[in-house]
Parts: structure tokens; sequence; C-alpha cells
């Protein structure tokens, strides 16, 4: 088999991956960061990259809504860390994020609130598992399903505000 030299692999790399697939870290060198406030287990914040992890401000949740959800956890699982990440994100590592916030079902669902800035992204008992509530800066909320949530509609919806 011959090389295809260093474009020929991207390009065909490109052809099998699809422009909607790219690579995450592709994606984030292409799109803007977003500043925002994550509240979540200490497992969905050490999905984000390490250089990333080692820019921002993370640190122990001690509110009364962490302290609720740790109470809500399966007897079979351990207590999780919750904790409160502070940061500029690009769009396709915040995406992650969020998979991982809506793969938590046991926290509720995911609620992201566009008025404060930084965006506020948190769990929410009162939103179904595998929902995704946002609120506009208007105060509007609307509901999206899970496979709604892409990192295009993330941007739109971030860089639009």
């Amino acid at each position: 088999m011959t090389g295809c030299g260093r474009r020929g692999w991207a390009g065909l790399l490109a052809t099998l991956v699809g422009p909607g697939l790219r690579p995450p870290l592709a994606l984030a060198q292409a799109s803007a960061g977003v500043q925002v406030e994550i509240r979540s287990t200490k497992e969905t914040i050490d999905r984000l990259p390490a250089s990333l992890r080692l820019r921002s401000d993370i640190r122990p949740d001690t509110s009364a809504a962490a302290a609720a959800m740790a109470r809500e956890v399966p007897a079979d699982r351990g207590v999780p860390v919750f904790l409160i990440f502070t940061g500029i994100l690009a769009i396709p590592f915040l995406w992650q994020a969020v998979l991982e916030m809506i793969r938590q079902q046991h926290f509720g669902g995911v609620v992201i609130d566009t008025r404060p800035s930084p965006v506020s992204i948190i769990h929410d008992h009162a939103v179904p598992p595998g929902m995704v509530f946002v609120v506009e800066p208007g105060g509007k909320v609307t509901q999206y399903r899970s496979q709604d949530v892409t990192p295009e509609f993330l941007g739109k919806l971030l860089h639009a505000r």
C-alpha cells in the first residue's frame, strides 16, 4: 500500500469521518470558547482535558442542592463528589461535559441557563432524565431531548446570546 502523504490521509479521514463527526480537538480548534459554570460530579469534570482543568477554577460544591443530589444516589454507587467548574470551554468540550451530565440520569435532567454570565449548567431533579431545559436570556424555557443536543446546537445557542 502506498502512502497518501499528509494531505491525502487528512482528506481520507475527512471523507470517512464526515464533517459532522470531526474529532473533538479539530472542532475545538475551530470554535470560540464560552465562559461557563458547570455544577456536576467529579466524573463529569474529569472528562475535560487536563490542560483546560488546570487553567480553570474548580472547587467543591458544598451547596444544599449538591448535598440533596448526593442523598439521591442509588445505594450500590459510591457517594459522588460534586464540583463547580468555572472557565472557558470550546463547544466540543462543553458538549462532552453536557453528554456526561445527561448520562447521569439519577440526578435528573440538565438545565442550561443562558441568562447569567457565565452560563450556568446544572443537574436538576425537576427536569426529566434525558431532557435538557434551556433558559434563554429573556427567561423563556425550552425543552430538548438529549439527542437534540449537538455541538452545532450548543454553538448556536451560546454564541447567539
